[in-house]
Protein backbone atom coordinates (compact mmCIF):
# COMPACT_ATOMS: atom_id res chain seq x y z
CA UNK A 1 0.00 0.00 0.00
CA UNK A 2 3.10 2.25 0.12
CA UNK A 3 2.29 3.48 3.61
CA UNK A 4 4.81 4.04 6.39
CA UNK A 5 3.94 4.52 10.04
CA UNK A 6 5.76 4.61 13.38
CA UNK A 7 4.74 1.71 15.64
CA UNK A 8 6.27 0.61 18.96
CA UNK A 9 6.78 -2.97 17.71
CA UNK A 10 5.74 -5.37 14.95
CA UNK A 11 1.91 -5.45 14.87
CA UNK A 12 -0.45 -8.33 14.19
CA UNK A 13 -2.28 -8.28 10.87
CA UNK A 14 -5.92 -9.23 10.38
CA UNK A 15 -7.23 -9.20 6.79
CA UNK A 16 -10.95 -9.18 6.08
CA UNK A 17 -13.00 -8.77 2.94
CA UNK A 18 -16.66 -8.05 2.29
CA UNK A 19 -17.64 -8.83 -1.28
CA UNK A 20 -21.09 -7.27 -0.77
CA UNK A 21 -19.49 -3.85 -0.14
CA UNK A 22 -16.43 -4.39 -2.40
CA UNK A 23 -14.12 -3.62 0.53
CA UNK A 24 -10.89 -5.32 1.59
CA UNK A 25 -9.59 -4.24 5.01
CA UNK A 26 -6.14 -4.91 6.44
CA UNK A 27 -6.08 -4.24 10.18
CA UNK A 28 -2.76 -3.75 11.98
CA UNK A 29 -2.74 -3.53 15.79
CA UNK A 30 -0.16 -3.58 18.57
CA UNK A 31 -0.20 -3.29 22.38
CA UNK A 32 2.46 -1.19 24.11
CA UNK A 33 2.56 0.35 27.57
CA UNK A 34 -1.17 0.02 28.26
CA UNK A 35 -2.21 1.46 24.89
CA UNK A 36 -3.38 -0.29 21.72
CA UNK A 37 -2.33 1.37 18.46
CA UNK A 38 -4.00 0.50 15.19
CA UNK A 39 -4.04 1.17 11.47
CA UNK A 40 -6.86 -0.03 9.21
CA UNK A 41 -6.43 0.19 5.43
CA UNK A 42 -9.65 -0.27 3.46
CA UNK A 43 -9.50 -0.55 -0.32
CA UNK A 44 -11.73 -1.50 -3.23
CA UNK A 45 -12.00 -5.16 -4.20
CA UNK A 46 -11.70 -5.91 -7.91
CA UNK A 47 -14.54 -8.45 -7.72
CA UNK A 48 -18.06 -7.42 -8.69
CA UNK A 49 -20.79 -7.40 -6.06
CA UNK A 50 -22.76 -10.66 -6.49
CA UNK A 51 -26.50 -10.60 -7.09
CA UNK A 52 -27.17 -12.58 -3.90
CA UNK A 53 -25.94 -9.68 -1.73
CA UNK A 54 -28.64 -7.85 0.15
CA UNK A 55 -28.12 -4.99 0.42
CA UNK A 56 -25.63 -4.39 -2.40
CA UNK A 57 -23.18 -1.54 -1.74
CA UNK A 58 -20.62 -1.03 -4.46
CA UNK A 59 -17.47 0.89 -3.52
CA UNK A 60 -17.93 4.57 -4.38
CA UNK A 61 -17.41 8.05 -2.96
CA UNK A 62 -20.06 7.35 -0.33
CA UNK A 63 -18.25 4.32 1.11
CA UNK A 64 -15.98 6.51 3.24
CA UNK A 65 -18.93 8.56 4.56
CA UNK A 66 -20.71 5.33 5.46
CA UNK A 67 -17.65 4.15 7.37
CA UNK A 68 -17.39 7.45 9.28
CA UNK A 69 -21.00 7.06 10.41
CA UNK A 70 -20.33 3.42 11.29
CA UNK A 71 -17.46 4.45 13.58
CA UNK A 72 -19.64 7.14 15.18
CA UNK A 73 -22.28 4.52 15.97
CA UNK A 74 -19.61 2.19 17.34
CA UNK A 75 -18.27 4.93 19.63
CA UNK A 76 -21.80 6.09 20.49
CA UNK A 77 -21.28 9.66 19.39
CA UNK A 78 -22.67 11.88 16.67
CA UNK A 79 -19.75 14.30 16.68
CA UNK A 80 -16.57 14.50 14.65
CA UNK A 81 -14.20 17.24 13.58
CA UNK A 82 -11.72 17.94 10.82
CA UNK A 83 -8.06 17.84 11.88
CA UNK A 84 -4.67 17.71 10.19
CA UNK A 85 -2.21 14.86 10.73
CA UNK A 86 1.07 15.23 8.87
CA UNK A 87 -0.61 17.58 6.38
CA UNK A 88 -3.42 15.10 5.71
CA UNK A 89 -7.04 16.02 6.35
CA UNK A 90 -8.63 13.57 8.77
CA UNK A 91 -12.00 13.06 10.40
CA UNK A 92 -11.39 12.79 14.17
CA UNK A 93 -13.94 10.84 16.22
CA UNK A 94 -13.43 10.66 19.97
CA UNK A 95 -14.92 7.93 22.14
CA UNK A 96 -14.69 6.95 25.80
CA UNK A 97 -12.09 4.26 25.11
CA UNK A 98 -11.29 4.46 21.40
CA UNK A 99 -10.22 7.41 19.25
CA UNK A 100 -10.27 7.31 15.43
CA UNK A 101 -8.63 9.45 12.75
CA UNK A 102 -9.98 8.60 9.26
CA UNK A 103 -8.19 9.77 6.12
CA UNK A 104 -9.95 9.54 2.76
CA UNK A 105 -7.88 8.65 -0.33
CA UNK A 106 -10.68 8.05 -2.80
CA UNK A 107 -8.57 8.88 -5.85
CA UNK A 108 -6.67 5.68 -5.06
CA UNK A 109 -9.90 3.86 -4.08
CA UNK A 110 -8.95 3.50 -0.41
CA UNK A 111 -9.01 5.11 3.01
CA UNK A 112 -6.95 4.88 6.20
CA UNK A 113 -8.00 4.68 9.82
CA UNK A 114 -5.53 5.40 12.60
CA UNK A 115 -6.89 4.54 16.03
CA UNK A 116 -5.86 4.17 19.64
CA UNK A 117 -7.43 2.53 22.67
CA UNK A 118 -6.97 3.73 26.24
CA UNK A 119 -4.99 6.88 25.52
CA UNK A 120 -5.54 10.61 25.28
CA UNK A 121 -4.89 12.14 21.87
CA UNK A 122 -2.44 14.60 23.47
CA UNK A 123 -0.12 11.87 24.76
CA UNK A 124 3.36 12.24 23.20
CA UNK A 125 3.46 8.66 21.92
CA UNK A 126 0.08 9.13 20.24
CA UNK A 127 1.18 12.41 18.64
CA UNK A 128 4.32 10.72 17.31
CA UNK A 129 2.20 7.85 15.99
CA UNK A 130 -0.19 10.19 14.17
CA UNK A 131 2.42 12.56 12.75
CA UNK A 132 4.51 9.69 11.35
CA UNK A 133 2.02 8.52 8.70
CA UNK A 134 3.33 8.87 5.17
CA UNK A 135 1.10 7.80 2.29
CA UNK A 136 3.95 7.96 -0.21
CA UNK A 137 6.00 5.36 1.65
CA UNK A 138 8.97 6.08 3.87
CA UNK A 139 12.71 6.08 3.29
CA UNK A 140 13.27 3.93 6.36
CA UNK A 141 11.56 1.20 8.33
CA UNK A 142 10.78 -2.47 7.78
CA UNK A 143 8.21 -4.29 5.68
CA UNK A 144 5.45 -5.54 7.96
CA UNK A 145 4.56 -8.35 5.50
CA UNK A 146 2.29 -10.78 7.43
CA UNK A 147 3.00 -9.06 10.75
CA UNK A 148 3.53 -10.74 14.11
CA UNK A 149 2.06 -14.20 14.66
CA UNK A 150 0.53 -13.05 17.92
CA UNK A 151 0.11 -10.38 20.57
CA UNK A 152 3.13 -10.78 22.86
CA UNK A 153 2.46 -7.78 25.08
CA UNK A 154 5.25 -5.87 26.83
CA UNK A 155 8.02 -8.46 26.98
CA UNK A 156 10.47 -6.04 28.58
CA UNK A 157 8.33 -5.47 31.69
CA UNK A 158 10.29 -5.59 34.93
CA UNK A 159 7.74 -7.89 36.54
CA UNK A 160 5.25 -10.24 34.94
CA UNK A 161 3.58 -10.80 38.30
CA UNK A 162 2.73 -7.23 39.27
CA UNK A 163 2.92 -4.25 36.93
CA UNK A 164 1.94 -1.11 38.79
CA UNK A 165 -0.48 1.21 37.04
CA UNK A 166 -1.07 4.66 38.49
CA UNK A 167 -4.83 4.88 38.92
CA UNK A 168 -7.05 6.28 41.64
CA UNK A 169 -8.87 3.99 44.03
CA UNK A 170 -8.95 0.21 44.24
CA UNK A 171 -11.43 -0.47 41.48
CA UNK A 172 -11.47 -3.93 39.95
CA UNK A 173 -12.03 -4.24 36.20
CA UNK A 174 -11.94 -7.25 33.92
CA UNK A 175 -10.16 -7.41 30.60
CA UNK A 176 -11.42 -5.11 27.86
CA UNK A 177 -11.44 -6.67 24.40
CA UNK A 178 -10.30 -4.22 21.73
CA UNK A 179 -10.17 -6.42 18.64
CA UNK A 180 -11.00 -10.07 17.95
CA UNK A 181 -10.86 -11.46 14.42
CA UNK A 182 -12.86 -14.21 12.77
CA UNK A 183 -10.78 -17.31 11.92
CA UNK A 184 -10.43 -18.49 8.35
CA UNK A 185 -12.07 -21.57 6.90
CA UNK A 186 -9.71 -24.20 5.51
CA UNK A 187 -10.34 -25.61 2.04
CA UNK A 188 -10.62 -29.11 3.48
CA UNK A 189 -13.26 -28.01 6.01
CA UNK A 190 -15.30 -26.38 3.23
CA UNK A 191 -14.99 -29.50 1.11
CA UNK A 192 -16.23 -31.67 4.00
CA UNK A 193 -18.94 -29.18 5.00
CA UNK A 194 -17.60 -28.87 8.55
CA UNK A 195 -19.54 -26.43 10.73
CA UNK A 196 -19.79 -25.76 14.45
CA UNK A 197 -17.96 -24.08 17.33
CA UNK A 198 -14.42 -24.18 18.65
CA UNK A 199 -14.10 -23.34 22.34
CA UNK A 200 -10.72 -22.28 23.74
CA UNK A 201 -9.31 -21.45 27.16
CA UNK A 202 -7.18 -18.35 26.66
CA UNK A 203 -4.88 -16.72 29.21
CA UNK A 204 -4.85 -12.92 28.99
CA UNK A 205 -1.56 -11.87 30.56
CA UNK A 206 -1.02 -8.87 32.80
CA UNK A 207 1.62 -7.58 30.35
CA UNK A 208 -1.05 -7.16 27.64
CA UNK A 209 -0.12 -10.29 25.72
CA UNK A 210 -1.81 -13.61 24.98
CA UNK A 211 -0.49 -16.53 27.05
CA UNK A 212 -1.38 -20.20 26.90
CA UNK A 213 -4.26 -21.41 24.72
CA UNK A 214 -5.87 -24.83 25.10
CA UNK A 215 -8.88 -26.29 23.24
CA UNK A 216 -11.98 -27.17 25.28
CA UNK A 217 -13.81 -28.44 22.20
CA UNK A 218 -12.58 -28.43 18.62
CA UNK A 219 -13.38 -29.17 14.99
CA UNK A 220 -11.46 -31.22 12.39
CA UNK A 221 -9.72 -30.24 9.16
CA UNK A 222 -7.62 -27.48 10.70
CA UNK A 223 -10.44 -25.34 12.12
CA UNK A 224 -9.24 -25.69 15.71
CA UNK A 225 -5.79 -24.52 14.62
CA UNK A 226 -7.32 -21.56 12.77
CA UNK A 227 -9.24 -20.57 15.91
CA UNK A 228 -6.04 -20.74 17.98
CA UNK A 229 -4.20 -18.58 15.41
CA UNK A 230 -6.96 -15.97 15.63
CA UNK A 231 -6.96 -16.04 19.44
CA UNK A 232 -3.23 -15.26 19.48
CA UNK A 233 -3.98 -11.97 17.72
CA UNK A 234 -6.59 -10.70 20.20
CA UNK A 235 -5.92 -7.16 21.41
CA UNK A 236 -7.13 -6.26 24.89
CA UNK A 237 -6.49 -4.17 27.98
CA UNK A 238 -5.44 -6.27 31.01
CA UNK A 239 -7.61 -6.86 34.06
CA UNK A 240 -6.85 -4.73 37.13
CA UNK A 241 -7.36 -5.01 40.85
CA UNK A 242 -6.17 -2.57 43.51
CA UNK A 243 -4.12 -0.66 40.92
CA UNK A 244 -2.31 -3.78 39.69
CA UNK A 245 -2.68 -5.62 36.41
CA UNK A 246 -3.20 -9.35 36.67
CA UNK A 247 -3.59 -12.35 34.37
CA UNK A 248 -6.93 -14.07 33.83
CA UNK A 249 -7.99 -17.16 31.90
CA UNK A 250 -11.26 -17.00 30.00
CA UNK A 251 -13.26 -19.17 27.63
CA UNK A 252 -13.48 -17.86 24.06
CA UNK A 253 -15.70 -19.37 21.37
CA UNK A 254 -15.36 -19.17 17.58
CA UNK A 255 -18.19 -20.16 15.26
CA UNK A 256 -17.70 -21.68 11.81
CA UNK A 257 -20.71 -21.43 9.47
CA UNK A 258 -20.91 -22.09 5.75
CA UNK A 259 -23.24 -19.86 3.75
Amino acid sequence: KKVSLLLPKLPVLISESNICTQIQTDKYAVYADDVVYGLNISSKLDEKVPDFCSPKKEFDENSFKFRVNEVKNQLKTSESKKVKINNLEAEFIKGDLLNYWLVNDYKNKQWFELWTANSDENRKEVKDFLSSINLGGGKFGIDIEEGSLGNKGDLNSDSLDKIFVKREGGKTTGIQLISKSSPKYTDQARKNNIQGNVTLRVTFLENGGIGSISPVSGLPDGLTEQAIASARKIMFLPARKNDYKYSVTKTIQYSFTLY
